[in-house]
């Protein structure tokens, strides 16, 4: 018995320092309804074939309103990115004073890609969107982790139409 009880205080402690105890989660990126001027609300639906989400009937000059938000839940924040065709359509947000505060100095908030200090894991950010052209179009939302399950791309494809 005196040489099992040291054999297995070994084995225990030689175990536990194997053990990986960060956490290591997917971010996520979760988009809420889109509004227009008009107060209507606009569906959207996921594609299965195309692995997308499609937003039909978005009408040349009207502006939309939504809002991302930007999760990587318990892992650190690295960047936010927000990708779009400038011929189809204007899309900016609008960034307060604390906001602005946090932001990493290689961020450029016209384009929407937003660098954060460690200690950051959560973004929301309200969008305008101004559709130009008609067409097919796609907004790209990117968030970067520190895990090693990331990085996470939604994309979501606007149907412009002319009125």
């Amino acid at each position: 018995m005196k040489r099992i009880i040291p054999a297995l205080l070994f084995a225990v402690v030689c175990l536990s320092s194997c053990l990986d105890t960060t956490a290591n989660f997917t971010p996520e990126v979760a988009v809420s309804p889109i509004f227009n001027t008009h107060g209507d609300t606009l569906v959207y639906r996921y594609d299965g074939m195309s692995g997308m989400y499609n937003v039909d009937s978005v009408v040349v000059g009207d502006t939309l309103m939504m809002s991302v938000g930007f999760n990587t839940i318990a892992n650190n924040l690295i960047s936010t990115h927000i990708g779009w065709d400038t011929t189809y359509m204007n899309v900016w947000s609008h960034f307060d004073d604390a906001i602005l505060s946090v932001l990493l100095s290689n961020s450029d908030t016209t384009k929407l890609d937003l660098y954060f200090p460690i200690g950051y894991n959560y973004l929301a950010l309200p969008l305008w969107i101004v559709p130009k052209k008609a067409g097919g179009t796609m907004l790209k939302f990117t968030v970067v982790s520190d895990s090693k399950f990331s990085t996470k791309e939604e994309p979501l494809v606007l149907n412009i139409i002319e009125n």
